[in-house]
């Protein structure tokens, strides 16, 4: 069994992305990002608000505070700080690869 390098990918590396898909994605996130950006400052907003009135009830019972911290780990696991479709410029200028030795 050949044993694989931890850092090599066995699907390959990436196709290269089209041009004019990438444009219409940096036109969605362009267009859904500052939406995005609020929806993530109310969440945090929110998280912060529970956690506030959870405290009075953790005060009291400590297996409620484990169950709780539990819950947020599996909760925070989840959060992206971007959807997963997002398109930076830079992507969009080297067609799809962010990691290109010549971005200026």
């Amino acid at each position: 069994m050949v044993e694989l390098n931890k850092r090599e990918d066995p699907a390959g590396p990436e196709p290269v992305r089209s041009r004019g898909r990438l444009a219409f994605r940096l036109v969605g996130t362009v267009a859904i990002l500052p939406a995005w950006c609020l929806v993530n400052v109310a969440a945090w907003g929110a998280v912060l608000l529970v956690g506030d009135l959870l405290e009075l009830v953790f005060a009291f019972s400590e297996s409620a505070e484990r169950r709780a911290a539990k819950v947020a780990d599996r909760t925070l696991r989840r959060v992206r700080v971007l959807p997963s479709w997002c398109v930076t410029w830079t992507e969009l200028r080297h067609r799809g690869n962010a990691t290109a030795s010549n971005i200026d």
